[in-house]
């Protein structure tokens, strides 16, 4: 690369961004700059969350003190008002207006006292929500169940042939997965890659050979076709998983689907939230798939999504058979093998 001049870049590949000078973020509107490549960015937002989380532990805290300031003046307020009535009988006339007016005095003084002390609590309150949005923000929970993994042999191809046409993709090819495995297909563009993935899964068949799945298959495409486009994230979920609304609002918030958000028709969604609701469908209840195969699932997805996706795979006990170009992502998978075709 002989060019010497600057060059801004704008990139989701994290083994790229690790060879820049400088990365700016973009967020909310607002750009922050951090000097350093994508390693370096990564160690300051990660000090940022736990400065946040911080911030927010101690906010929760000081709303509990407050709380108890309050409650505990309350019960100071009620006690002598209570001892006041009591004693009201016994005064005289003369006396009465001076404790009266000491008494005016006493609870202006209260009044004001307590005015403070729920204003301190209103700000804290408020804090701690602004902290709390940017915690939920940051951190997506992914409650994957662990599936049951029994060592058998969950895909067989034998002799596999086809074409296209005249244009033949896939000869006398032979293949085999077991259960748990994670498998990287490899290959030049055309050599088949997908066709094997849409062959495996039954959305295409062979025009010789023989194809052997055991359990279930969920087949990711690069359009995530998956899930019915005229219906909300919540209605796809609960569909394809086969459960309850209720339950499908509460897989729908755990991957980032909250509120109104949910009701989003899946249409509409951005790339990263229609992955997101896809694997909430898929994986976020306990019917899982036994086998998971994923073409370039990271085309369409910034680099936060990204990592949701991989700490979601993470989790996820079943098989992966996967087509990426994307080495950072296929680093986070821990590869058993990879198969050229």
């Amino acid at each position: 690369f002989s060019y010497r001049g600057g060059v801004v870049i704008v990139s989701h590949d994290r083994e790229l961004l690790n060879q820049m000078d400088m990365l700016l973020e973009l967020h909310n509107g607002k750009l922050s700059v951090f000097g350093g490549n994508y390693d370096f960015y990564m160690e300051q937002k990660r000090q940022m969350q736990e400065n946040i989380e911080s911030k927010y532990t101690a906010a929760q805290k000081e709303i509990a003190r407050l709380n108890a300031t309050i409650a505990k003046s309350q019960n100071m307020r009620q006690h002598h008002e209570s001892k006041q009535r009591k004693d009201k009988a016994n005064k005289s006339a003369g006396p009465k207006i001076a404790v009266n007016a000491l008494k005016g005095k006493s609870q202006v003084t209260e009044a004001k006292r307590r005015k403070l002390i729920q204003a301190k609590l209103n700000k804290q309150l408020e804090n701690s929500a602004e902290l709390s949005e940017q915690m939920r923000n940051d951190t997506i929970k992914v409650p994957l169940q662990n599936a049951k993994v029994y060592d058998k042999e969950i895909v067989r191809l034998e002799n596999i042939c086809f074409s296209y046409g005249a244009k033949t993709v896939l000869s006398d090819f032979n293949f085999t997965m077991r259960t748990g495995e994670h498998v990287r297909l490899l290959g030049n563009n055309g050599a088949g890659k997908t066709t094997l993935l849409k062959l495996i899964s039954g959305v295409l068949r062979p025009s010789a050979g023989c194809v052997k799945v055991s359990g279930k298959v969920a087949y990711l495409n690069q359009d995530l076709s998956l899930l019915d486009s005229d219906k909300s994230v919540v209605e796809n979920i609960a569909e394809y998983a086969g459960i309850l609304p209720h339950d499908a609002h509460a897989i729908a918030a755990n991957f980032g689907f909250r509120g109104d958000a949910s009701k989003k028709k899946v249409g509409v969604l951005s790339g990263g939230e229609l992955l997101k609701a896809t694997l909430a469908a898929v994986i976020g209840s306990k019917n899982q798939p036994d086998l998971l195969i994923l073409d370039e699932p990271t085309n369409n997805l910034d680099i936060k999504s990204t990592t949701v996706l991989e700490n979601a795979l993470d989790q996820y006990r079943g098989a992966i058979l996967i087509v990426s170009h994307d080495e950072a992502f296929i680093n986070a998978l821990h590869i058993d093998r990879e198969v050229i075709i």
